[in-house]
């Protein structure tokens, strides 16, 4: 509430933010801030938030990540609702520059797929993903084309590492990445939790790299992890280490787009 015992909202505006600014001053709490444009500006943003080691910030930020959690996971889905209590998305074949198949209204390519409670979201991802069963007697059924992407990028590249990988029945590139990124014996050694970090990050740099991730673009995919600019460029320097074809074909095709 503030001095007139009015509630303020604690969202992402204007106004909230000259009310924040205020409420931090009077506690005596440092002003998160940013430099944006080369102004050093404040900034309330719930990560930035969470990293303060004080009460105010630290619940503020948690209001936050309820209040997009809400908006996000749970307000879109109410109201994609149809008059039989289902929901039925939109399924769109051109609405991507990749060619993947994208969803709208609500879009159900938005669920949490994975995060750790404490860091990523308030709501557990899994909580999120019991809510959405099917009718007694269906199934929901999921069919994907298993690592096409990466298939087409060994294809093209005529990577020999890569493409040894996906033409064994038994090969798994995401561990095989795991094991260029993190090396043979951390990825052995590793707990459930720390391998599922690890797979995590090589599927981001897999799939990432036909599209030229790059370290900034790896640190957003990966908020969970805190990686910083020099341990996302190393990842990315490492997976072009470990399939050399890949980056020859990257590098051969930015050539030739320059040339045409």
């Amino acid at each position: 509430r503030d001095i007139n015992g009015e509630w303020q909202p604690l969202v992402k505006d204007a106004k909230s933010g000259d009310f924040l600014t205020r409420v931090f001053e009077s506690e005596g709490v440092p002003v998160p801030t940013i430099f944006e444009d080369g102004e050093k500006k404040d900034s309330f943003d719930a990560d930035l938030m969470s990293k303060y080691d004080h009460w105010l910030p630290q619940n503020v930020a948690r209001a936050r990540q309820y209040h997009d959690a809400g908006d996000k996971f749970i307000g879109n889905y109410i109201q994609g609702f149809t008059h039989m209590g289902r929901i039925h998305s939109e399924i769109r074949q051109t609405g991507t520059e990749t060619g993947r198949c994208s969803s709208n209204h609500p879009n159900m390519q938005n669920i949490p797929a994975r995060g750790r409670d404490d860091v990523d979201m308030p709501v557990s991802p899994a909580l999120v993903r019991s809510a959405f069963v099917s009718e007694a007697g269906w199934f929901l059924a999921a069919p994907d084309l298993s690592q096409i992407e990466l298939r087409i990028l060994a294809h093209l590249s005529k990577d020999e590492a890569m493409i040894s990988v996906l033409n064994d029945p038994a090969g798994d590139i995401h561990t095989a990445t795991m094991r260029i990124l993190f090396g043979a014996q951390a990825v052995d050694k590793a707990d459930d939790r720390r391998r599922t970090d690890m797979r995590f990050v090589a599927k981001t740099v897999n799939f990432g790299i036909a599209y030229g991730l790059t370290a900034q673009g790896l640190i957003m995919r990966t908020p969970s992890l805190g990686l910083t600019i020099a341990q996302a460029q190393d990842f990315i320097d490492r997976i072009f280490g470990g399939y050399p074809g890949v980056y020859d074909w990257q590098q051969a095709t930015i050539r030739a787009c320059r040339k045409t």
